[in-house]
């Protein structure tokens, strides 16, 4: 397996990789964004944070179906939900290029369930 390299800033925003083409993954080239870094769907671990691109986040936490971020709009906070690219719904997906692992004093909830929103 190739060694993924990756350059984060202090927020996780990936600033550059040796994958960063696999944030253009639409459902004819998975397996291309797949072997350039873009962690598949059956790879997803429950409740765990990746660190990845979309249009509105850099981080995700996985719920067993989609991601779910935290999206800052004009101030206020969204819980928004958004696609991996292998359920491209025609709208923005997330593509998760590493996993975050906490600190050793913190524990992964593997009971993670997202809050229902209101669609507005």
């Amino acid at each position: 397996m190739a060694k993924r390299i990756y350059l984060f800033d202090d927020d996780f925003r990936i600033l550059a990789s040796p994958c960063r083409k696999a944030a253009t993954a639409t459902p004819p080239n998975i397996k291309e964004a797949a072997s350039l870094g873009m962690i598949r769907k059956s790879e997803l671990e429950l409740g765990v944070d990746y660190a990845g691109v979309c249009r509105n986040a850099s981080i995700a936490k996985w719920d067993g179906s989609k991601f779910w971020y935290i999206r800052v709009k004009f101030g206020n906070y969204y819980i928004e939900s958004i696609n991996h690219p292998e359920d491209d719904n025609g709208f923005d997906l997330f593509v998760p290029m590493a996993k975050i692992v906490p600190r050793k004093e913190t524990q992964r909830d593997s009971t993670f369930k997202p809050v229902e929103t209101q669609e507005e």
